[in-house]
């Protein structure tokens, strides 16, 4: 689908003699019509920013955390081992 531009859609309204008040209304609701695609592609980029959060936040969510200590005799601190395991 082809896309025109403002100045090409004023240049046709005007070749047809179409009445002042009627171009402003249609070159009114393009502009907003622009402003409204724009605010959903915004909105588009922010979801599809929060499901890759979610997808990482899921992945990490099927991992349990596992907890080893290792007990050195004559030594005053164990060893801790924290792992991230598959479930």
């Amino acid at each position: 689908m082809k896309k025109f531009s403002s100045d090409d859609i004023l240049e046709e309204l005007m070749f047809r003699n179409v009445n002042t008040d009627m171009m402003n209304y249609i070159m009114d609701t393009m502009s907003i019509h622009s402003a409204i695609v724009k605010g959903l592609e915004s909105i588009y980029v922010q979801q599809s920013t929060l499901l890759k959060k979610v997808d990482s936040i899921e992945k990490n969510m099927t991992k349990q955390k596992h907890i080893t200590v290792k007990k050195i005799p004559n030594n005053k601190k164990d060893i801790v081992n924290n792992d991230l395991i598959d479930c």
